[in-house]
């Protein structure tokens, strides 16, 4: 299958901080590029470290560091795609007929679970979404962060860790890290951006003719264009804000608006069964043959995100930072034909062939995302330690709304087409306190000594759907034997109704020495 994507067909922003405008001339590209290199190389960073002064080029892991314009100039508005675009070892699949994973879509790092690479957020552990991947899809089994909720406007860079630091952050960042830091700046931005796909479906046949079915089994006779298969689909509109504002005289306020509506995605062939019961059904020539849907589901997304600090005195910071997102998708089943049994209405007859939806139909799980999150923290100097405390909350709410569905058990008459299935809802506190210091001990070129706890409250949820989504209905039973529960996916019961919490106790210690310019001694563990 070839693809063509003309990501970002038009894109337009709008710049309210100081603009600079020049030329560069040829004789000094090369200069310039080399100095972004080597800028690059001495930028601070804080992933797989506590120290204040380590840099990449210091780093005794593997620190990629993708900044704002990294990310702008990109042509995507996902976070995932992003980091699917410029970091090897990220991917992020695009499943499809996974139930909820179509719309809360997990990324691996280094070809492990989702679980396994621990997200942060200014250097704060991120929650992870309430949805359990199942059915075949990436990460089986396990939990992701939703990094889709943070708009890719709000961020000043990213660094990404690619190798294990368990030793550092604990079991859940075996794959590695990413750290997301939101940006501080003052000024404003505006940006409008519209992608589709522009699609040509190699050996995928489009379907020019359709015969009649003669007989009480067979299919229609198909015959095709000889050419292949073309879409044009998945339009996507993003639209996103972010502004900076000074308070007092040492203090930012950043705030990030972003919405964002992507169509849904058809990669399917074309179905070649009979679709009615009848044999010679005129509506069998006309019928879509493409009816199935493959690809990406609908989403419409808005998101929310602030960055704030302050200082208290000379020796005290306060900060806080928190996020608010809202997302509406859909993904499809398998379609339902006229003649399918699941299609049938015992309740009209039980003797003759009645469909409840004349033409068959494609079941639709629309879910709807909320994830919210905030946190707060004093950072400062305290004698010769800087200290670092605090709170951070994060939950993540997924509600499961059947569409275009049916109870066949309950009978076409009695069944309702759109159901409440329940949900599932995953919640966690975070309260940390970090203390870090030099140590003069006349070995190396520096050492540093830190070492801090952690407390985390974790609740997961599991909500029960209305009593039709769930329920076996009279034709459940023989010789009926028709299913119970809403079609492609049928409710929680209250029996699978969950509310359960723990709670964790950690600390650490850590011991960071440049023996030599060459050689760097890192020793970090539980206490």
């Amino acid at each position: 299958m070839k693809k063509t994507h003309f990501g970002s067909l038009l894109a337009i922003s709008a710049s309210f901080a100081a603009l600079t405008v020049g030329t560069i001339s040829p004789a000094f590209a090369q200069d310039e590029v080399q100095a972004e290199d080597a800028a690059e190389k001495d930028a601070i960073i804080v992933t797989g470290t506590r120290r204040t002064d380590r840099t990449v080029a210091d780093s005794p892991v593997p620190v990629d560091v993708l900044t704002s314009e990294d990310l702008t100039n990109s042509g995507s508005t996902e976070t995932n795609r992003l980091l699917n675009q410029l970091v090897p070892s990220f991917n992020f699949p695009q499943p499809s007929l996974t139930d909820g994973t179509d719309s809360l879509r997990p990324a691996t790092l280094r070809g492990l679970a989702p679980d396994q690479v621990l997200v942060l957020v200014n250097g704060k552990r991120r929650h992870q979404s309430s949805l359990i991947n199942l059915n075949g899809s990436v990460g089986r089994g396990s939990t992701a962060v939703d990094m889709n909720t943070i708009p890719p406007l709000a961020i000043e860079r990213i660094e990404v860790l690619r190798d294990g630091a368990a030793s550092l952050y604990g079991s859940d960042a075996i794959a590695g890290v990413i750290n997301v830091q939101l940006k501080k700046g003052i000024g404003g931005k505006a940006q409008a951006s519209y992608g589709k796909y522009v699609t040509e479906m190699e050996d995928v046949g489009q379907v020019d003719t359709v015969g009649l079915t003669t007989g009480t089994a067979d299919n229609p006779v198909i015959t095709y264009t000889g050419k292949d298969r073309k879409r044009r689909d998945g339009d996507t509109y993003t639209f996103a804000s972010n502004f900076g504002l000074p308070l007092g005289e040492s203090g930012y306020l950043n705030l990030t608006a972003e919405y964002k509506d992507r169509s849904a995605t058809n990669r399917s062939g074309a179905d070649i069964r009979r679709n009615y019961f009848a044999a010679g059904d005129p509506r069998e020539t006309t019928f879509n043959r493409y009816a199935h849907r493959y690809g990406d589901g609908v989403s419409k997304d808005m998101n929310f995100f602030v960055n704030a600090g302050f200082d208290l005195s000379e020796a005290i910071e306060f900060y806080t930072f928190g996020s608010y997102g809202v997302r509406d998708g859909n993904g499809a089943g398998f379609y339902r034909r006229s003649s399918d049994v699941r299609n049938r209405d015992w309740a009209a007859s039980t003797t003759t062939f009645i469909p409840i939806y004349a033409d068959g139909f494609l079941p639709l799980i629309a879910s709807e995302i909320i994830d919210v999150s905030a946190a707060a923290g004093l950072r400062g100097t305290m004698g010769s330690w800087d200290y670092d405390l605090s709170v951070v909350y994060g939950s993540n709410l997924l509600n499961y709304k059947i569409e275009n569905t049916v109870n066949t058990s309950l009978g076409g008459t009695d069944s309702a087409r759109r159901f409440n299935a329940g949900g599932m809802r995953a919640g966690q506190t975070t309260i940390n306190l970090d203390f870090r210091r030099d140590l003069d001990l006349g070995i190396g070129d520096s050492v540093s000594l830190a070492f801090g706890g952690e407390y985390r409250d974790e609740n997961y949820k599991i909500v029960a759907g209305e009593l039709q989504s769930y329920i076996n209905g009279p034709f459940s039973a023989a010789p009926f034997n028709a299913a119970g529960g809403s079609q492609v996916f049928p409710g929680f019961r209250p029996s699978n109704a969950t509310d359960e919490s723990r709670d964790s106790y950690a600390g650490y210690v850590e011991l960071d020495a440049d023996l030599s310019s060459a050689f760097t001694l890192q020793l970090a563990g539980p206490l």
